[in-house]
């Protein structure tokens, strides 16, 4: 049992460990990338072991097996788990070059576009999470709102640009993450075409007060998404479009999310890692792309 939080602002004390369907993927990518800056190798056998549990969690047909069921079956994680997930495989590979990583997630890839609505231009997926060997009907409608975020939408396009980088170019991914940034530029309701941000469109019975909501990290994990992949695959279009939506935002001084943070003294890492993803992530893309 991986306990990934000590806080000493409880008193006495507290080891907490949080079960949310992101936090093993998410904790252990940012354990990987600090490696690599540090060079530490303290307690690395546990990596393994971790890493190996990643492993163990992907299915036969690509899928990544959660530990909860829908009427008596497994389930995937949630899009937030899975592109973590493949994330930090992408990251174990860069450390040891060991070719599962990328076998692996290109499983995971190849299933996930399986599972995605192709609309001709432009694609998107349905849902959050799925059932081993689902088929989904082609006709079902678009999400939209947060909801086209939430549903991998604005997720999975970080991890098509990742992968695509580190081979070198994966043409499948390449055209379905083109028609997802077509589905989240004119087709989610969440963005508008000037690159403005659009509301949350919550269920006002469930979530009362906040369907005029604009929830600034949905917004913004999705541009950051949009952006890696039009650079790597070298997208003007699509980076012109990142650069508008961000001064967009600039212009309207973006800065808090509709979404409730964690209170003061609380026991939650998972601000914690993304903050150290983010920022690790950053450092790398300063190195490898300086300015003028």
């Amino acid at each position: 049992m991986l306990y990934w939080l000590v806080n000493f602002q409880n008193q006495p004390p507290i080891m907490k460990k949080e079960t949310y369907w992101n936090i093993l993927g998410k904790f252990t990518e940012a354990m990987e990338l600090l490696r690599i800056p540090t060079g530490s190798t303290l307690n690395d056998q546990a990596d393994k072991y971790i890493m190996g549990t990643l492993l163990k969690k992907v299915g036969p047909d690509g899928l990544s097996i959660s530990g909860t069921r829908d009427n008596g079956k497994f389930r995937s994680f949630n899009g937030c788990g899975t592109v973590r997930f493949m994330l930090a495989m992408m990251v174990a590979y860069e450390r040891d070059h060991n070719p599962v990583w990328l076998e692996t997630t290109k499983k995971m890839i190849d299933r996930l576009i399986q599972l995605g609505v192709d609309k001709g231009d432009y694609a998107f997926f349905s849902q959050d999470a799925f059932m081993p060997d689902q088929k989904i009907d082609p006709s079902v409608k678009a999400p939209i709102g947060y909801f086209a975020i939430d549903c991998n939408n604005g997720r999975f396009l970080q991890a098509f640009a990742h992968y695509d980088k580190l081979v070198g170019g994966y043409e499948p991914g390449r055209k379905f993450g083109r028609k997802l940034a077509n589905y989240l530029i004119h087709h989610s309701e969440y963005f508008g075409e000037d690159g403005s941000w659009k509301i949350d469109r919550f269920d006002p019975v469930k979530d009362p007060g906040r369907f005029e909501g604009v929830h600034f990290h949905a917004h913004t994990l999705s541009l950051i998404g949009m952006l890696e992949f039009a650079i790597v695959t070298n997208d003007q279009e699509l980076k012109d479009y990142c650069k508008k939506s961000f001064d967009w935002a600039i212009r309207r001084n973006a800065t808090v999310g509709a979404r409730a943070k964690w209170p003061p003294g609380s026991a939650s890492s998972s601000n914690s890692s993304t903050r150290c993803i983010r920022r690790l992530r950053s450092a790398r893309w300063r190195h490898d792309h300086p300015g003028p």
